[in-house]
């Protein structure tokens, strides 16, 4: 709590960089996770399997 006192006591400008930054290290862990999902996801991605569960309907002229 000693901490939460010590941000509060900060001047504004202090206060608004330390919320900024914070802001942009969740950001960037956020995004970092989403990319690595991402490309997990990709790479066991089975086109064959997905195509065949899709059931598209096969037109002949």
């Amino acid at each position: 709590m000693d901490f939460l006192k010590k941000i509060q006591n900060q001047p504004e400008r202090i206060r608004k960089m330390i919320l900024w930054i914070t802001v942009v290290v969740v950001a960037l862990i956020l995004a970092s996770w989403w990319i690595y999902n991402s490309y997990w996801n990709l790479k066991n991605f089975k086109e064959e399997e997905f195509i065949k569960e899709l059931e598209l309907p096969k037109f002949t002229p």
